[in-house]
């Protein structure tokens, strides 16, 4: 499964993936909430918007397949962290694999 971004701003990522996964969110003050779809896998996505601009988006689950992300951004993000326990990461503009 692909979602397309236009860019790294963490309401209209929400928002992507809600028209894309077909879901309706549980957002309460800064937290949104919601469960993975059974056809990507099971788990859940949980994140929180900070009024600076900071954004902390939270995986806890198992994917049943490859999960692919484009940002066609004008711009790169000016942070980006990833971390996690299994798998792998690919970084296209990079074209490199990092597990």
């Amino acid at each position: 499964m692909r979602l397309n971004f236009d860019s790294y701003d963490a309401v209209g990522l929400l928002e992507t993936m809600e028209t894309g996964l077909g879901i309706d969110m549980n957002t309460t003050c800064q937290r949104t909430a919601f469960p993975l779809p059974k056809q990507i896998g099971k788990g859940s996505i949980s994140t929180y918007l900070f009024k600076d601009g900071f954004a902390l988006f939270l995986f806890d689950g198992t994917l049943y397949h490859d999960w692919e992300w484009e940002f066609n951004c004008k711009e790169d993000s000016p942070a980006l962290l990833f971390f996690s326990l299994s798998g792998e990461v690919m970084d296209a503009k990079k074209g490199e694999k990092d597990s």
